[in-house]
């Protein structure tokens, strides 16, 4: 029978040997778990990049259904009617001469109303309109805060003319004939008055 006789470097150099394949095992293992969490993750993360795009889309159609309900009613014009010509500012908005939250008798309470049931949706609304020289200012409606991240807007456009009268207690006068009205005549030698532009921010709270 034959003996192998092994020195003591032998038996080192074998030793290495194993742990370098141990080692290499080791490592080929983590690779593989790291690779199978990041494949399980991907699907998750896009997942939920898909559900914030559905989410803001949905939040956009619902601001944009506010202001083509409001148009089609007559209600978006009348809302930037709704003017205290004697207070000069917004019929019962106070102090703040701006909304938290539509009164009851509001022209767009109805329609913001009826599509913004949910408490977690918060809503900024300005009127933009021309002035003499051709620029635009900015009329504030409604604010509720600084908009997050995600929020949306839409916009709409009404005429007013010469002959377009107030909305609220001073609705006798015209909106030439107003000495307080925030939108000047942006045409003076026509029967138009102003080009005014409503628009809305929307965003999740």
């Amino acid at each position: 029978m034959r003996q192998f006789l092994f020195t003591n470097t032998e038996f080192q150099r074998d030793n290495r040997g194993l742990y370098y394949t141990l080692d290499a095992m080791l490592f080929a293992g983590l690779l593989i778990v790291a690779v199978v969490l990041a494949i399980n993750a991907a699907p998750t993360q896009g997942s939920q990049d898909v559900a914030a795009d559905r989410a803001e889309a949905q939040l956009q159609t619902n601001a944009q259904d506010v202001l083509a309900v409001a148009n089609s009613t007559g209600r978006l014009k009348e809302t930037t009617l709704y003017w205290d010509d004697s207070a000069s500012r917004w019929v019962d908005s106070g102090s703040s001469e701006r909304y938290f939250k539509p009164p009851s008798d509001h022209p767009l309470e109805t329609p913001l109303s009826k599509i913004f049931k949910q408490e977690n949706i918060a809503y900024n609304i300005a009127v933009i309109y021309q002035t003499e020289d051709g620029s635009t200012e900015t009329k504030r409606l409604y604010y509720q805060g600084t908009p997050g991240a995600h929020a949306v807007s839409a916009q709409y456009t009404t005429v007013l003319n010469d002959d377009t009268h107030l909305r609220g207690p001073d609705s006798d006068r015209t909106v030439s004939e107003s000495s307080t009205f925030y939108a000047p005549d942006a045409f003076p030698e026509s029967s138009k008055y102003n080009i005014l532009q409503v628009r809305m921010i929307v965003w999740k709270l």
